[in-house]
């Protein structure tokens, strides 16, 4: 099984994947009515590609990459909000494939091209429909998205408009061997990406770990092993006592991420520091 990027997890953008919390870290589908590209106006093709375009240029920022298989597979949704995008994987790291196109102007103009011939495909637009002449070189998109942006109908929907900055946490910190960390994250994304991130990134360091979803009925499920048990969501009485069980083993360890029964108040986690906003936020076209 390939291990996801842990980085990846903490990006928060409509286009980038949300983790399912469930014994491992998968791609979540979205919320909403699943439609057809096909079956789009093309001001609707606009606005997707406004999201994925903008999505590939702030997940730059971060050293991240969609990769084309990942447009290839968009999933796009009807919701209250307006048409939504998301990649149909979780983005991979930026430099290695920089590194494999030679690196410098060249490469970082190949996987440019690269991804706006695939966004091209993907959303059913000729190239020259979402591209622009420029004379700058490397990975720079923000002129193909308001390239792009001249064809969507003004104001902004909120889902569009949303797609134009992101978010990027800092990780979490590992428990201890024998002790249970609990952090209130109200907003239930967050907590998956959280939650997944972590995992992966005990994964990696071949630590023994585990996604559980909170709220689920009976208690924590044999694992066969010691390591860590990461709870996520609307945790419950029963959760918490089937968690303070299972770290009661030798060896085991938990985290819990979500909200809590009344009565618990959990700090918030360690994951945005104010004083270094640049390492956090990314705005198309905005530099920091």
């Amino acid at each position: 099984m390939k291990l996801p990027t842990p980085a990846a997890m903490l990006v928060e953008h409509p286009a980038v994947p949300v983790p399912m919390v469930y014994k491992r870290a998968r791609e979540d589908p979205v919320d909403g009515i699943q439609v057809a590209v096909d079956s789009l106006s093309r001001p609707e093709r606009y606005h997707v590609a406004v999201q994925l375009t903008a999505a590939a240029s702030l997940l730059s920022e971060f050293d991240l990459w969609p990769g084309r298989r990942a447009i290839r597979e968009v999933r796009v949704t009807r919701t209250r909000r307006g048409i939504r995008a998301a990649f149909g994987r979780f983005p991979v790291p930026l430099s290695p494939v920089f590194r494999r196109l030679g690196g410098g102007e060249v490469a970082a103009e190949a996987a440019r091209n690269a991804v706006l011939f695939a966004i091209s495909e993907a959303v059913g637009l000729p190239i020259a429909a979402i591209e622009v002449e420029r004379d700058e070189p490397g990975f720079f998109l923000e002129r193909a998205v308001i390239r792009q942006l001249r064809e969507v109908s003004r104001p902004l929907d909120p889902t569009t408009a949303r797609a134009l900055w992101a978010m990027r946490w800092d990780p979490l910190p590992p428990p201890e061997v024998g002790a249970t960390n609990y952090w209130h994250v109200p907003n239930p994304e967050t907590a998956k990406r959280l939650a997944a991130s972590l995992w992966s990134s005990l994964r990696r360091r071949g630590i023994p770990a585990w996604l559980r979803p909170g709220g689920g009925a009976g208690g924590v499920p044999d694992l066969g092993q010691a390591g860590v048990l990461i709870t996520a969501g609307a945790v419950t009485i029963g959760d918490l006592a089937a968690i303070s069980h299972w770290t009661g083993h030798q060896g085991c360890s938990s985290t819990v991420i979500g909200t809590f029964p009344g009565g618990w108040h959990p700090p918030h986690p360690p994951v945005f520091d104010g004083r270094h906003l640049a390492r956090h936020l990314a705005v198309v076209g905005v530099p920091l």
